[in-house]
């Protein structure tokens, strides 16, 4: 939700430490306070179109990229509910996003459908981050089945405690679980890299007793 507030996403452009800024296109009058809280999905292209596109029809100021839903209101709109990312191959396999033996499972392009009507700026923003990373630093999502996952659910890879995206298609196995499983990352996450502790101390478990009834 925090991406869905100007200073937010102000700081996410900016370098932390050693990490460097995440890449974005769109300007700040697009996601300032009181502009796009929500952008419409208006179909009028019937294709898959590039992402890298869409982002830069939100960006253009032409009036024919805005839609007038009354006199003297003019609002940006994404012009379809078809999105493609296109993959280039020898990218994300040189940087570990897709492993050399995975190689022949790799789509040329990741297309899909967004059947809402409407996007939170959140959304909107994250589309930016996938159009402008251009597969160049890893995409993660915490969890699949709502707006913040964008449809991209049968793209996901599970590696722990977040889903990396990945140019590999794996149909929904089931509705709490998405996409495909690299074992091979998950057991070394689970066993070399996660941190568990606490294990031996006491736990104690609080019970609430309340008036109403319990949902």
């Amino acid at each position: 939700m925090l991406f869905n507030t100007e200073w937010y996403i102000d700081q996410m452009k900016r370098k932390a430490y050693e990490s460097e800024p995440i890449p974005m296109t769109l300007p700040n009058s697009k996601y300032k306070d009181g502009t796009n809280n929500i952008i419409y999905l208006i179909e009028r292209i019937d294709n898959f179109v590039n992402l890298k596109q869409v982002v830069d029809f939100i960006a253009n100021e032409d009036p024919r990229t805005k839609f007038n839903p009354q006199p003297g209101m003019s609002l940006d709109y994404i012009p379809t509910k078809k999105f493609r990312l296109p993959v280039e191959a020898e990218k994300v396999i040189s940087n570990g996003t897709v492993k050399e033996k995975d190689a022949q499972l790799m789509v040329p392009s990741i297309d899909w459908t967004i059947s809402r009507n409407t996007l939170m700026k959140s959304a909107m923003m994250t589309l930016d981050i996938l159009a402008t990373g251009n597969w160049d630093r890893p995409v993660y999502f915490v969890a699949g089945g709502n707006e913040g996952a964008l449809n991209l659910e049968d793209y996901f890879q599970d590696e722990g405690f977040a889903y990396r995206l990945v140019p590999i298609k794996t149909p929904g196995r089931s509705f709490l679980n998405y996409g495909r499983i690299d074992t091979d990352i998950l057991y070394d996450n689970l066993m070399n890299k996660f941190r568990y502790g606490r294990m031996k101390n006491r736990m104690y478990i609080l019970i609430f007793i309340t008036s109403g009834p319990c949902l």
